[in-house]
């Protein structure tokens, strides 16, 4: 009766090992983005990163990658905001758009 249950015990670590394992490589994978706050009026402007344009969702914010990027807000033909944006893994930027 002790080594069915130890088996049991052993097995029931092994299994919860195993699933702790698999939670941790999929944080990982999710926690690789980082977000842009565009903090400011947005009508009529257009957000481009690195020369293209993004699809902003109605907080003003949006996900990249883990990177650097190059960020114009464009009005009309002239660029209201320009700068360069360091993105790190679960952390959100916060740019002033006048």
């Amino acid at each position: 009766m002790k080594q069915v249950l130890l088996i049991c015990c052993m097995l029931l670590f092994i299994l919860s090992a195993c699933s702790v394992h698999k939670m941790n490589q999929n944080a990982v994978a999710e926690d690789n983005f980082g977000y842009v706050l565009l903090l400011g009026n947005l009508d009529g402007r257009r957000v481009l990163i690195n020369e293209k344009s993004v699809i902003i969702d109605e907080g003003n914010r949006f996900g990249l990658r883990s990177g650097t990027y190059n960020l114009e807000i464009r009005s009309d033909d002239r660029i209201v905001v320009k700068r360069v944006v360091y993105i790190t893994a679960g952390q959100t930027v916060e740019v002033k758009v006048p």
